[in-house]
């Protein structure tokens, strides 16, 4: 099946990721970019929840929504991996080119990740959401993605921000929303990863559509 084959593949792609991770370590000796294997884990966290979802059919409504809202509230990990590409060229201690190799490696899968979880609840919306009515919803599930994406590199808030610090990060929030002029970084960031996101979405889907296509 085709949603299991995109879930293995990204899972196989985090493995590989670990790897050459864990093989700079041993040829360094240090744990320099070890936070990579734990920002990989959180960005694999909404595939998990998508596919789920998808997988397991029709759930009850209350079920659906908060799983949904946990869903949108994480996704930002996984198209946040792009930004570690700020921290190349920190430690000296491994050739640049694998540096490069590892960063990049680590970028590509977060927005995939990001891209195929947001495929997998796109099929799951499908089940209690007019076509119109999704039309309008993924764009704001993409702008939501780039502004968390913005909200953790700059801010340095986390998704687990909402509980433990929830008054303090809608401040943030709301600030930025009712005064877009006065913060237009934190806008051409969100645009820019909406735009990942979204374009990332079309291109699968379309993959997708003619693969099917080419079958019938």
């Amino acid at each position: 099946m085709l949603h299991k084959k995109l879930y293995q593949g990204q899972i196989y792609f985090a493995l590989i990721n670990v790897l050459l991770e864990c093989a700079r370590i041993l040829y360094t000796g240090r744990i320099g970019f070890v936070f990579l294997i734990w920002n990989i884990f959180l960005a694999a966290i909404p595939m998990v929840i998508s596919y789920n979802l998808l997988t397991l059919g029709k759930g009850k409504r209350l079920e659906n929504i908060f799983c949904f809202t946990l869903w949108l509230l994480v996704l930002p990990n996984a198209p946040y991996l792009i930004t570690d590409i700020l921290h190349f060229g920190e430690r000296h201690d491994a050739p640049l080119w694998f540096d490069v190799s590892l960063l990049f490696s680590f970028a590509l899968n977060g927005l995939c990740l990001g891209v195929v979880s947001t495929y997998f609840m796109y099929l799951h919306l499908q089940k209690y959401v007019q076509a119109k009515w999704l039309n309008i919803l993924m764009p704001v599930i993409y702008t939501a993605c780039g502004f968390g994406v913005y909200i953790g590199r700059y801010l340095r808030w986390n998704s687990w921000s909402i509980i433990t610090h929830p008054m303090s990060l809608l401040q943030e929030c709301f600030i930025r929303v009712a005064n877009p002029i006065e913060h237009p970084r934190t806008w051409l960031v969100t645009i820019v990863f909406a735009v990942l996101i979204g374009g990332g979405f079309t291109w699968l889907k379309s993959i997708v559509y003619w693969s099917k296509l080419q079958k019938n």
